[in-house]
């Protein structure tokens, strides 16, 4: 049970477990040091004292416990559970990627610019091309919950991994501007080509 009280305690607000003469204890990122296995012990012993007031009085609210999700490409923390999406669209076919997360901010922010740009340069060119606008903006609806993020930092204890390039922003990408103007062109040129063909 003084495990189970420390690792709730140590989940929540970071640390690690060490033994301090025989007796384990865990060091809080604070610097503060505590002993949970006795302050379950003293409980079960004499009555007095509440375990939930203890991990309150730490800072460690003893609600339901949100799981902690590491970034899926990197392993680092703070990561957000989304999903990016791309469409290529030719003629009458359609094709589909899907890249789901958890994602930490830097990951994050590459996949979208990645999906994004595979989205404008190849999703226009078919009669599903209105799912390619619908993709685009479900794309920047769940790039808000990766913005929100700190900045990636690695797991205590795990061996760090490096972050992917975020790359250049989508507006400073040649690839996503010749994906805009394309398609009007082409539409430009069609609509040009049938007025000067009509009788």
């Amino acid at each position: 049970m003084g495990g189970y009280v420390g690792e709730v305690i140590r989940r929540r607000l970071g640390g690690a477990w060490v033994r301090d003469g025989g007796q384990p204890a865990l060091d809080l990122p604070g610097g503060a040091r505590i002993y949970p296995v006795q302050q379950v012990q003293q409980r079960l012993g004499s009555g007095a004292g509440s375990l939930t007031a203890y991990a309150s009085a730490l800072g460690a609210d003893p609600g339901p416990l949100t799981p902690v999700l590491p970034c899926r490409c990197c392993g680092a923390l703070p990561a957000a559970d989304t999903k990016f999406r791309a469409v290529q669209s030719v003629l009458l076919w359609i094709g589909y990627t899907r890249s789901p997360g958890p994602f930490c901010r830097d990951c994050g922010t590459a996949v979208f610019r990645q999906l994004q740009q595979k989205t404008f340069m190849l999703g226009w060119y078919g009669i599903f091309s209105p799912v390619a606008a619908l993709v685009l903006l479900l794309n920047w609806a769940a790039m808000t919950h990766v913005t929100r993020l700190a900045a990636p930092t690695a797991q205590p204890g795990a061996i760090p991994g490096r972050p992917m390039d975020p790359g250049r922003p989508l507006t400073h990408r040649p690839q996503v501007l010749a994906g805009i103007l394309a398609p009007i062109l082409l539409l430009t040129a069609f609509v040009i080509y049938t007025r000067s063909s009509a009788p």
